[in-house]
């Protein structure tokens, strides 16, 4: 009955009387599907170009996608025979396939599908062999912290390019001897934090092992982190970008002290050594020029380049918002509850001298059962358990911190050509934008909504003609207008008087 093919069709003749016959024209694949015979597409269809991304489990098939396909099948190779494997929809190029054995060769081939089903007839193959070892991880970042240098020792670093289910190990040395961390990935990166490490220079590596037990080599992409130390009496304080400081810094735990044959004395010099220690009374009676003096002369006594400055504002405001947001340093238990420490402010005689007791007050009996004892505390805790004392009270401090005389925030109701006196934070209404060289959050609390009496501070702008450098804390005889975001732009430089002292910073 089958007669002759005409244009990749079947013709056939179906003879009826002596009339003549009529052609029908068929589908070859449909004919083919119906008589269960294995058919070819039209579609013309190189097959698998290449393979890459090849470890030691994994490796991506690649070919080029073809217009006319509606799928692709997918087949591997087994002693020259097509096993199958899956089928994907077009439009397709590449297929990612994983739970290989390492070091074992694969040979593949795909072929395209039409819409009817029908496959090319392409034999095209391309074999590989599985890496023994997984790949070398591609990168490696600092995490925790951000910056370096740091005062944490337990740094968490990212290591990236490595294979879920591989066992990735961190190191300090090339040859990946020293191990500091382990951890099994659970996707492409994995943190690692590393065990205690001493105050150094590090520079990480890392490597991947997989579940057969190979390891890759060590990697040659690194991080260098640095941890650094406080000097005595000085606490490490985390940096906060959102007032300005980018890494960590060490603050001295007490206002500065003067110890040497000079002292006491307004001019510091080699027997006049600004000292942060808790015997003693604060150094005051100096200028701000001798207060930045007072700090850089301690680079050269420890032996030291560019670490010892007056503190900032900036450096300042970090330790502000460090002691703000720590529950314990608020009388209600919870940041922003009750009150803060103003320090020793309640009109006593004079600053008084520190001791390593956990807290003192100016309570008159001294002790932390005192009634009302809470609010006059000289000491705060800062997030990482460290103590400051004094940073509100006792006695003010000098800041490196210059605001322009016609740009002081004030209120605006009030005459500004005489001092307004101290104001709250939340009445200030001029000079406060976010581009104004005062913008709030250079020097004011979080917690607007509270004032002097729930141990905030208070801001004085002097007359907004004069004086322009900044100190801060409030001093032994302010009460309610102390405390540790106090801030007196009022100053001039060579002010100096018994109840303005300074206090030093190390940074790293």
């Amino acid at each position: 009955m089958l007669s002759y093919f005409r244009s990749s069709l079947f013709t056939f003749c179906l003879i009826i009387g002596l009339s003549g016959c009529n052609e029908i024209k068929v589908n070859p694949k449909a004919l083919q599907r119906e008589i269960g015979t294995v058919g070819s597409s039209d579609i013309v269809f190189a097959g698998l170009t290449s393979i890459d991304q090849v470890t030691d489990t994994t490796m991506r098939l690649n070919w080029t996608n073809n217009a006319d396909a509606s799928a692709y099948q997918i087949y591997r190779m087994v002693a020259g025979t097509p096993s199958y494997i899956t089928t994907i929809p077009a439009p397709a190029s590449t297929l990612t396939l994983t739970g290989f054995t390492p070091n074992t060769s694969y040979t593949f081939r795909v072929r395209a599908l039409d819409s009817t089903g029908a496959t090319d007839v392409n034999t095209t193959t391309q074999t590989i062999t599985t890496n023994l070892a997984p790949n070398v991880p591609s990168g490696i970042a600092l995490q925790t912290p951000s910056a370096s240098p740091s005062l944490v020792s337990t740094p968490t670093i990212r290591v990236s390019g490595v294979k879920s289910g591989d066992v990735v190990k961190l190191f300090t040395n090339s040859l990946c001897t020293a191990q500091v961390a382990s951890g099994t990935a659970a996707g492409t990166t994995i943190d690692l934090t590393t065990s205690t490490l001493a105050v150094a220079a590090y520079t990480f590596y890392a490597n991947s092992t997989n579940t057969y037990t190979h390891t890759s080599a060590c990697s040659s992409a690194t991080v260098a982190y640095v941890i650094s130390s406080c000097p005595a009496n000085f606490l490490g304080v985390p940096f906060n970008t959102n007032v300005g400081t980018t890494t960590d810094f060490c603050v001295a735990k007490y206002e500065m002290r003067c110890v040497g044959a000079s002292c006491p004395t307004s001019t510091p010099g080699v027997n006049a050594v600004a000292t942060s220690q808790s015997s003693g009374t604060p150094w005051t009676n100096i200028n701000h020029p001798d207060s930045i003096t007072a700090c850089s002369n301690l680079n050269a006594i420890n032996g030291v380049s560019n670490k010892f400055y007056l503190i900032s504002n900036p450096e300042w405001m970090t330790i502000a918002r460090n002691i703000e947001s720590v529950d314990s340093n608020w009388s209600g238990g919870t940041a922003g509850s009750g009150v803060l420490p103003i320090g020793w402010t309640a009109l006593n005689s004079g600053p008084a001298p520190s001791t390593d007791a956990s807290c003192l007050y100016n309570t008159g009996s001294d002790t932390c059962a005192a009634t009302g004892a809470f609010k006059y505390r000289r000491t705060h805790t800062l997030s990482n358990g460290e103590v400051i004392w004094d940073l509100a009270g006792s006695v003010w401090e000098w800041i490196d911190w210059i605001v322009t005389p016609a740009n002081k925030a004030y209120v605006a109701a009030r005459p500004i050509n005489t001092a307004q006196g101290f104001e709250e934070f939340r009445d200030l209404d001029v000079n406060v934008g976010a581009t104004d060289e005062m913008k709030p959050s250079t020097w004011q609390p979080t917690f607007l909504n509270l004032t002097g009496a729930d141990g905030i501070g208070r801001y004085d702008p002097g007359i907004n003609s004069t004086g322009g450098y900044a100190v801060r804390g409030g001093a032994f005889w302010y009460g309610d207008s102390s405390g540790i975001y106090t801030l007196d732009v009022n100053s001039e430089p060579n002010a100096s008087y018994g109840i303005l002292g300074f206090r030093c910073v190390y940074r790293l």
